[in-house]
């Protein structure tokens, strides 16, 4: 495929979504599960990329509200916004804290591209961040996500990656507009699983990249039946010094069988390696996972995975070479007329956040919005995250944890048929029993952060580009 076909330069909005959902699209016999129609000889796979009904756990995350003209376009948005932030080195203290006015410009582009046999999704978020009394020197962030489907009768391919250049964790962005949290730039077409990327939460300063690049096989073996094996590399480096750079390769291989239209039951076995610079011991992890998914189309989506997790350590420098532990994941979504509801819990072991030599991670996550009027919309926004090291990697120094605290609201109004403004507030607050400052960085294993700030937006349509 040409080059011209695979890039586009414009802006997505935060929830240009909203009035994309509402066009009706058009039906696609046998599209509703991702099955074929009755009687037909070979299986014919849904053509909505970011909502395929793929692999249950696989590459992709299912969501409810993408972006879904069924045809190519191209969209976007661009923003600016100001914020206050009480505590931009996360000290411990409130006498030590650098409290600064942040302006920062933010724009986004979405690119769908539909053929005959292919189906490419690309997203890409950039931000400028300008500190007015120099607390922090100016940054940038970027994000770039990309996935291309190759429909060949029974067999689907899925190639994709995931990055992103970010100053400081992604909790500390949620409340200038970018990453985790209120406003946010969410919306967009790609949505990999989480399991996939490189962990970061715990809450640190200091530039890093975070990358992971996946691959994924799917093979449809009769109306109920299909079979699917990926693949996946990630890497995470940080440009501070006292961080932990970290590699992770996984692999996994699954059975999906479709109970009826609504509900779908997975065996699957994961296997992840994770490998540490600094000639630092690496680990690995052997999951046997069993899910199940109930879904409704449009309205409500319910997952719930888990199994028993084998973890073996090189070298390690106490207890076994040998630990059982568990893997779950929980995620409940539901979309009415109204309201937005988004649940979810994850309990895995991760690289670290570049603060441990991995780390039991438990994730839990909720997002609430609603209509309130027809210019109107409220949103709130919770999240719990804790992270305990390893002794097998950290022996006496085992104890180690941190828990992170993240909430928001934000107030958005339209003005106009494509521009809105927003008030958003976020609250962050970290404990640790460790030093989660790297190399000489003022912050606090101990920490409390406000953030405040009103934006302008301006989205585009989405333009046809068949």
């Amino acid at each position: 495929m040409k080059a011209g076909r695979r890039i586009a330069v414009t802006l997505l909005g935060l929830f240009l979504f909203v009035p994309c959902t509402r066009a009706q699209q058009p039906e696609t016999p046998g599209a509703e599960n991702g099955m074929p129609v009755q009687g037909e000889e070979v299986p014919t796979l849904a053509r909505t990329p970011q909502n395929d009904r793929g692999p249950v756990s696989g590459v992709e995350d299912y969501r409810l509200d993408g972006l879904n003209l069924g045809r190519s376009f191209v969209t976007g948005k661009v923003q600016g916004r100001e914020s206050y932030d009480t505590n931009t080195n996360n000290s411990a203290t409130k006498s030590r804290a650098s409290q600064d006015s942040v302006t920062n410009l933010l724009g986004s582009v979405s690119l769908q591209k539909l053929a005959r046999t292919t189906a490419l999704n690309l997203d890409y978020s950039g931000a400028l961040f300008f500190y007015a009394r120099g607390s922090l020197s100016y940054g940038t962030a970027h994000k770039f996500n990309v996935t291309e489907k190759f429909y060949l009768r029974r067999w689907t391919l899925l190639l994709g990656n995931d990055f992103s250049f970010l100053p400081e964790s992604a909790a500390g962005l949620g409340g200038l507009g970018f990453g985790a949290g209120l406003p946010g730039l969410g919306g967009g077409l790609t949505n990999y699983n989480p399991f996939l990327l490189p962990g970061q939460s715990i809450q640190s300063l200091g530039k890093r990249i975070n990358n992971v690049t996946v691959g994924q096989v799917q093979y449809t073996m009769g109306p109920r039946s299909s079979f699917n094996f990926s693949g996946n590399y990630g890497v995470v480096h940080f440009f501070t010094l006292g961080l932990l750079n970290s590699r992770s390769v996984g692999m996994r291989v699954g059975y999906d069988y479709l109970i009826d239209a609504r509900q779908t039951f997975t065996l699957a076995y994961v296997n992840d390696f994770f490998n540490y610079s600094s000639a630092i011991p690496g680990f690995s992890t052997h999951s046997a996972v069993a899910a199940y998914k109930r879904f409704l189309t449009g309205r409500l989506s319910f997952l719930m995975e888990g199994g028993p997790q084998i973890s073996r350590f090189k070298n390690p420098v106490s207890g076994n070479g040998t630990s059982l532990s568990w893997r779950l994941r929980s995620q409940l979504r539901r979309l009415t007329a109204r309201n937005s509801l988004e649940l979810d819990y994850l309990h895995h072991i991760t690289a670290g956040s570049g603060l441990l030599i991995g780390a039991n991670s438990d994730i839990l996550r909720t997002d609430f919005s609603r209509t309130l009027s027809r210019n109107w919309t409220a949103a709130v926004l919770a999240s719990f995250s804790r992270n305990s090291g390893l002794r097998q990697t950290s022996g006496i120094n085992a104890n180690r944890h941190s828990n992170s605290w993240t909430a928001g609201t934000m107030f958005h109004r339209l003005v106009g048929e494509r521009a809105n403004i927003d008030l958003n507030y976020h609250i962050s607050r970290q404990t640790a029993n460790f030093s989660v400052c790297p190399g000489n960085v003022p912050c606090g294993s101990v920490s409390l952060r406000h953030q405040v700030g009103v934006g302008m937006t301006w989205s585009s349509r989405p333009y046809l580009i068949d």
